[in-house]
């Protein structure tokens, strides 16, 4: 499972196993300055969720569910 939190500051993500023990994870800024966007057209976050499912695959492992969880 990918859960990928987008917050007022960071992009939070991270793969998870079948007992929900966190496995990967990854974060980058939401912005690139405070006037700037947050994560326009989610491009962000679909990045890091590419990211981490990348690794999820190289380690022979199977993606079942992911989630992008958006405040507000």
């Amino acid at each position: 499972m990918i859960v990928i939190d987008l917050g007022a500051t960071w992009i939070r993500g991270a793969g998870f196993n079948p007992g929900l023990e966190v496995i990967y994870e990854l974060r980058t800024a939401v912005r690139d300055s405070i006037q700037g966007k947050a994560d326009e057209n989610f491009v962000r976050s679909r990045e890091l969720a590419k990211e981490i499912s990348q690794w999820v695959h190289a380690q022979g492992l199977e993606l079942i569910v992911g989630c992008i969880a958006v405040p507000e």
